[in-house]
């Protein structure tokens, strides 16, 4: 793919043990890992990552929605390669897309996510700060488009598993890591269905922090469709998540 003014990066992954399943294949989790390494990594070489605007602004970035689809999973020991662009930036929101692919550059995946600003101190959003809006890249090429324009609320579930949250589980902006939200979405699924979506959708709505107690609550629409709901205890509603299977 070609990139205007080298706005584009591309990074390789080998699938490790730790991410393969007891079938020896990788997880959404996994992939939404390499996801975000990826735009970390971008964004501290087009300048304004974490650290940068921490620094100037005292803010960061926090992915609101992610959507991911996959074609294929890779297997331990196999290497992949995500490419990653900033494709837009509209009301305070940068949209960055990514398509995933394996050793022999066959396209296995798409993914697309939206990235908002938060204060650190108030921990509620903010503006996008003047030096980013003026200097963010815009690639308008996406990989894939949001199914919808939201996630819908889980209003029944029919199962639920309850999870306390860990030191391992936060993140450098003090709260649980984005990634923790597909696999706990996934945790109060029936054990016919395993951690690989052909898709997941997810719209993130608070953050849960150190200690919190976390309940997730699925239900399943048939076979192939699954949605979820990852809240607090107390009721706040942390994540909704859309998940497709085969």
């Amino acid at each position: 793919m070609e990139f205007e003014n080298s706005a584009g990066k591309e990074m390789n992954f080998t699938v490790r043990v730790a991410e393969a399943g007891f079938d020896g294949k990788g997880s959404i989790a996994g992939v939404g890992s390499w996801l975000q390494d990826a735009a970390a990594v971008h964004a501290g070489e087009l300048g304004f990552d974490n650290a940068v605007l921490a620094e100037k602004a005292n803010v960061v970035w926090v992915l609101i929605r992610e959507y991911i689809e996959m074609q294929r999973y890779p297997g331990y020991g196999e290497r992949v390669c995500i490419s990653t662009w900033p494709a837009s930036l509209e009301r305070n929101v940068g949209r960055r897309d990514f398509r995933i692919f394996d050793a022999q550059h066959q396209q296995i995946g798409a993914a697309t996510s939206l990235w908002a600003i938060m204060d650190i101190e108030s921990r509620k959003l903010a503006p996008m700060p003047d030096f980013v809006a003026a200097q963010y890249p815009k690639t308008p090429v996406h990989s894939v488009e949001l199914p919808s324009r939201s996630v819908k609320r889980l209003r029944e579930h029919s199962t639920e598993s309850s999870i306390m949250t860990r030191y391992s589980d936060l993140d450098s902006n003090a709260h649980v890591n984005n990634v923790h939200y597909m696999e706990w979405a996934l945790e109060s699924l029936p054990g016919s269905y395993a951690c690989r979506p052909c898709s997941l959708d997810i719209a993130f709505r608070a953050e849960a922090r150190l200690g919190d107690r976390v309940l997730s609550r699925s239900v399943c629409e048939g076979e192939a469709q699954c949605r979820h709901a990852v809240l607090r205890d107390d009721g706040v509603e942390l994540a909704r998540i859309a998940t497709r299977w085969k």
